[in-house]
């Protein structure tokens, strides 16, 4: 999702298209050059700032703990001429009036659609008549907070999902055996 490599004198960012990241990115001095934004290594702290404002990461390995949220949105939301975002992620996106919207990376749809209408040239990307419920996976954690301070537009409801790892007992149990097997090979060996 996000990279962030440094040199001695450059910062690069490989990050989804956002808007309002672009526009910070400009106002410190970014310079585009696909595929990532490219800065100056003494503004390293700006930057970090301004990738935790828009996306809840700075693009670190351990940058924190993900979650994943549960979403419920209005009915009929909709962005004219861009995909429906929430987190510094793109959730849903229409391509065009005639289009349809397909659901995003990292995003589950469980509940009603998401569509595209308006006009050619003014298409968008909207929530259907009954509304609809997501799972947006990896969010990090920082957002939570975020979104229960500043509701984003058309949202309804967010909350954590705990999500239970799916565990395959027989699978466990099949690799424990063959452990313990070659345990005893290595105790006989070493007893030798």
């Amino acid at each position: 999702m996000l990279k962030v490599t440094r040199d001695a004198n450059t910062i690069r960012v490989v990050s989804p298209y956002l808007p309002a990241f672009v526009a910070a990115a400009k106002r410190l001095g970014g310079r585009w050059q696909a595929p990532a934004w490219v800065f100056d290594a003494r503004d390293d702290a700006r930057v970090r700032e301004a990738l935790l404002q828009h996306y809840g990461t700075d693009g670190a390995e351990a940058s924190g703990p993900v979650v994943t949220l549960r979403v419920v949105w209005k009915p009929e939301h909709s962005a004219y001429s861009a995909p429906i975002r929430l987190a510094g992620r793109e959730i849903a996106k229409a391509f065009g009036r005639d289009s349809g919207a397909r659901i995003c990376e990292g995003v589950v749809l469980l509940e009603g659609n998401f569509g595209s209408g308006g006009s050619v040239k003014n298409w968008k990307t909207c929530v259907g008549s009954k509304g609809a419920t997501v799972l947006v996976r990896d969010v990090p954690a920082t957002w939570v907070q975020r979104l229960a301070d500043e509701p984003a537009d058309g949202v309804v409801s967010v909350e954590v999902e705990p999500e239970e790892p799916v565990i395959d007992r027989e699978a466990l149990a099949a690799e424990r055996g063959r452990l313990v097997a070659r345990l005893a090979e290595i105790d006989k060996l070493l007893g030798a």
